[in-house]
């Protein structure tokens, strides 16, 4: 797979593996999967809830 060097730095070859198979079971792409991560992690630091209380002031 070409996207194997930008992801390697992070995470091991076998945990790309399992991750490459989930992906192909979802069947999404790695880009989906790196999408919902990021809203997780901003729901997380609360920032849809900060950009609402800057548009309410």
């Amino acid at each position: 797979m070409a996207q194997d060097h930008r992801i390697n730095p992070y995470f091991s070859k076998e945990q790309v593996k399992i991750i490459d198979s989930l992906i192909n079971k979802i069947g999404c792409s790695r880009a989906d999967v790196v999408k919902q991560l990021v809203l997780i992690k901003l729901t997380e630091m609360e920032y849809f809830n900060k950009k609402k209380k800057k548009q309410d002031t």
